[in-house]
């Protein structure tokens, strides 16, 4: 008796430590994307530092509470060589932390993960606006190329961050109330799209939201009759389709194209500016470590903003094709193994709508603390192999 006692208490312990580096990633990540430059009079640089090396020791204790086959074992450093490599070519933790959050979270409760990733982005949105109010931070105002309209940023560090979190937070919201009446998550995300519009004009982040309720209010009305197995095809076609589509314009893509062009500077020249980088720098098969981001030139055909605003892209020619593959393969799995499992309710669209969608006109959707059903790879890659957590 005593025996189990204290085995409970040993894994209580370890998937409180995963929690707790979890949101302190979320937090201080997302904080990055903040006009805040100190904190308690500390620079968020230093800050940055010292909660990521507290966020590996908690992942640790998590890490050795599971215990891995051999197969699981070998599959879990492989990956993680992958990123190691992945993070000493491109100084980015980003591969790093996924594949760290990814190994550790075998058995860790997606829906508690969503709920962390909600109320932190709900915290940071609310510093910032006390921030804002207050005076310690500014807010970035900026006008498209053509255009008059003012956007605001209201005191994150870019106007696109802000149309980034209102979708973090309305995406949260409708995946944990996929199955129930839909709508709370109209009001709510109807809400947001015109307070983007009226404040940043993120048109991507308005369209995906849009997109995303439709999706929600329709797969509610028709719940009865989805079968688990079209869910999943549902799923495998819009992580698939994306990243096609994205190696395809990659690759075909032509300034002299008149309709690849108007395609492109609907979307503010984002097309244009990836299919330009990717020109500039090719992908290599784990990333490319001099590639330079964040300005806007002139190339002669037209202007290219140095930002890749595309998560497969980003991925693809910032990180490689390799830690890009490896990712692919883990959604594949995840997504053709979701019939036969626990994930029939059709919750899992959301992630898929939230990668092909607002995944193809920003970089942040296949970040962890900004999609953590991510972690949900876990379970796709390990139960191949039978992998036990202690419990």
């Amino acid at each position: 008796m005593m025996t189990d006692i204290k085995k409970s208490l040993k894994v209580n312990t370890a998937d409180s430590c995963y929690y707790a580096a979890f949101t302190m990633y979320c937090f201080f990540h997302l904080m990055e994307r903040t006009n805040y430059v100190y904190m308690f009079g500390v620079a968020m640089d230093s800050i940055g530092k010292i909660a990521n090396a507290l966020m590996l020791i908690l992942l640790l204790v998590r890490f050795f509470s599971i215990r891995f086959t051999t197969d699981a074992l070998v599959c879990s450093g492989i990956v993680f060589l992958v990123s190691l490599i992945t993070l000493g070519v491109t100084k980015s933790w980003i591969p790093l932390s996924i594949c760290l959050f990814i190994i550790a979270g075998n058995g860790i409760d997606i829906r508690r993960l969503t709920k962390i990733v909600l109320v932190v982005t709900v915290l940071v949105f609310f510093i910032v606006a006390f921030g804002l109010i207050s005076g310690s931070i500014n807010s970035i105002d900026s006008i498209r190329p053509g255009e008059t309209k003012v956007r605001h940023s209201l005191g994150f560090n870019q106007v696109n961050a802000l149309g980034a979190v209102l979708a973090r937070i309305c995406t949260c919201v409708v995946y944990l109330r996929w199955n129930k009446s839909p709508l709370l998550s109209v009001l709510l995300t109807v809400t947001s799209v015109v307070f983007l519009e009226v404040v940043a004009n993120s048109r991507t982040a308005e369209l995906y939201l849009l997109v995303l309720i439709c999706f929600q209010v329709y797969c509610y009305i028709r719940r009865q009759s989805f079968t688990s197995a079209s869910k999943s095809r549902i799923c495998l076609y819009l992580v698939i389709g994306s990243f096609l589509l994205t190696v395809i314009l990659l690759f075909v893509f032509s300034p002299s194209n008149a309709m690849l062009m108007a395609f492109s500077e609907s979307l503010s020249n984002r097309i244009y500016s990836m299919w330009y980088l990717f020109k500039q720098y090719s992908i290599h098969p784990f990333g490319n470590g001099s590639l330079l981001l964040g300005a806007t030139v002139w190339t002669g055909s037209s202007y290219a903003m140095l930002t890749i605003d595309n998560a497969w892209a980003l991925w693809l020619i910032n990180y490689g094709f390799i830690p890009t593959l490896f990712l692919l393969i883990g959604l594949i799995l995840l997504f053709r193994r979701a019939p036969e499992e626990c994930f029939d309710d059709g919750s899992l669209i959301v992630l898929a709508l939230y990668i092909a969608l607002f995944g193809f006109c920003e970089s942040t959707a296949l970040a962890v603390d900004y999609n953590p059903l991510l972690v949900l790879i876990s379970f796709s890659i390990f139960k191949n192999w039978d992998i036990i957590s202690v419990s």
